[in-house]
């Protein structure tokens, strides 16, 4: 069966259809980076940044950390996010930066992260 022609938008040479599983696979140059940082975080879950939208981002927690990060959607907790020790790094595909949220098992834990747009 013929593969679909597809025109991709703004989108770099290493896309195609996977026709195996009939999905897309868009492979989408960064256009332009940023950085910052989330300091204060404790024990009540907080959105990491205000509306940013972005196609990837790169957490770090704060090296001088004592506790421990968890990061995940709005209702992270310890049990249900995502472990960053400190200086512990993880990537995010993901479409803004208001959608990630953290939580710290003791107060005034931080990250740092860069983002993609």
């Amino acid at each position: 069966m013929p593969q679909p022609k597809v025109e991709l938008i703004g989108a770099t040479s290493g896309s195609k259809v996977d026709s195996t599983n009939n999905r897309l696979l868009v492979n989408r140059a960064a256009t332009g980076v940023g950085q910052a940082e989330k300091t204060g975080i404790g024990t009540s879950a907080v959105v990491i940044a205000s509306s940013q939208a972005c196609i990837r981002v790169e957490l770090m927690a704060k090296e001088d950390n004592a506790g421990k990060i968890y990061i995940g959607g709005s209702g992270v907790t310890a049990a249900t996010g995502m472990l960053l020790n400190a200086a512990d790094v993880m990537t995010i595909e993901i479409s803004n930066l208001n959608l990630i949220y953290a939580i710290a098992s003791e107060s005034n834990q931080g990250i740092q992260f860069v983002y993609f747009t």
